[in-house]
């Protein structure tokens, strides 16, 4: 490339030494946080350890690296191998939930079989209980001309009686009606487990799939609801600001998107008054509590710290209204980190580096969201932008 011997070279906005510097160099150390253009005293001060390039050099073997190469091409083919590999797995899809169908219909068969033999055994039951007197006032009366058949209703008698103790007809309808109850409410049980472990096992499968976004450095943009709140706070995109004094209701305003994997947001305290909580929330726990602060027993939906330096738990009763956390304030910066496999959510104040953990639970049939508790009129919070 005949350009890059022309190169205008821009200068260092960094001031003082940087002053006048030219950006001529790279930085191509991608752990550095200020990896990319640098100037000589930016090289000096910061990157002296890490892999640097001159500008030009850099320029010269990322145009060799994709000189020669078909990009265009290979990537349709690549499109359209993804493409393939796209329409097999919802082919393989379809053909599970297809032999599901197929297995849930024999099960229902088998649920009207028993439905059906059930009541032909209550009919049967009842037959044979009236025909007793029958029988009983055929023997008394001698009315048998065959040993043969004296021996059949006597066995007739014996199967309708209960030979523990005294002898007692054992027909007895309600037992047939309970035992078949007790069928159905084990199986419903055993339903109930099956869905459970179902969307477990579809949670575990669904998650490689979520970690693309992760491996193509697509960062989640957060910014707060404006559905899921309370009504006295308002909110943009980055702040939430409390507009009325709260005792319980009206206190919380959670911030979207869903959390669906490991993740972190910055929080910056823009104002206290007197109470403001930060962490993460339980959205249906929440929503049926119309955004309750519902904090006197666990399950009331949250995991938070406090501006007073106390924590509060969902989960566990001893991380629940208890001074365990570091106190903020005013201008305090806080990073919430949600660790989906170690089950946590740690608080970290970037101003002081205190941290404080606390163990979580997610109910599979719940979702999780960061979220902010504001107390009083003018307590406000704001999102930052987190570069890692």
């Amino acid at each position: 490339m005949e350009d890059i011997k022309t190169l205008q070279y821009m200068l260092c906005p960094l001031g003082e030494l940087h002053e006048g510097e030219q950006l001529n160099f790279v930085c191509v150390e991608t752990t550095c946080k200020d990896f990319g253009l640098i100037c000589p005293v930016c090289r000096t001060q910061k990157h002296q350890k890490h892999r640097v390039l001159p500008l030009k050099i850099f320029l010269q073997e990322v145009a060799a690296n994709i000189g020669g190469r078909q990009i265009g091409n290979s990537v349709e083919n690549l499109v359209q191998m993804v493409d393939g590999v796209h329409q097999k797995m919802l082919f393989n899809l379809k053909d599970i939930v297809l032999k599901m169908a197929q297995q849930i219909k024999l099960l229902e068969e088998s649920i009207n079989s028993s439905h059906k033999n059930t009541r032909q055994q209550l009919f049967l039951d009842q037959n044979h209980f009236l025909n007793i007197p029958m029988i009983l006032q055929t023997i008394i009366n001698n009315q048998h001309k065959n040993i043969e058949s004296l021996k059949q209703d006597i066995k007739k008698i014996i199967d309708n009686t209960s030979s523990l103790g005294k002898l007692e007809l054992s027909y007895k309808p309600q037992k047939v009606y309970e035992s078949y109850n007790k069928l159905a409410n084990e199986f419903q049980n055993q339903m109930n487990q099956l869905l459970q472990s179902f969307k477990s096992q579809i949670g575990k499968m669904n998650k490689p799939f979520e970690k693309i976004f992760i491996q193509a450095n697509v960062q989640p943009q957060y910014f707060f609801s404006q559905m899921m709140k309370s009504p006295d706070i308002a909110v943009t995109d980055k702040t939430a600001i409390q507009n009325m004094n709260q005792n319980y209701d009206n206190r919380f305003a959670l911030i979207e998107p869903q959390i669906i994997e490991n993740s972190k947001i910055l929080l910056k305290v823009s104002n206290i008054q007197n109470f403001v909580g930060l962490g993460v929330c339980l959205k249906n726990v929440l929503a049926s509590k119309n955004y309750k602060f519902d904090y006197n027993n666990v399950g009331h939906g949250s995991y938070l710290i406090s501006s007073n330096g106390y924590s509060w738990s969902h989960l566990k009763k001893e991380d629940n209204i208890q001074a365990k956390s570091f106190k903020f304030v005013k201008d305090d910066i806080i990073q919430i980190e949600l660790n989906y496999e170690a089950k946590n959510v740690t608080f970290t104040n970037k101003k002081k580096d205190e941290k404080h953990v606390l163990a979580l639970e997610i109910p599979p049939d719940d979702e999780i969201y960061f979220c902010v508790n504001l107390c009083s009129q003018k307590d406000q919070v704001e999102i930052l932008q987190d570069d890692g």
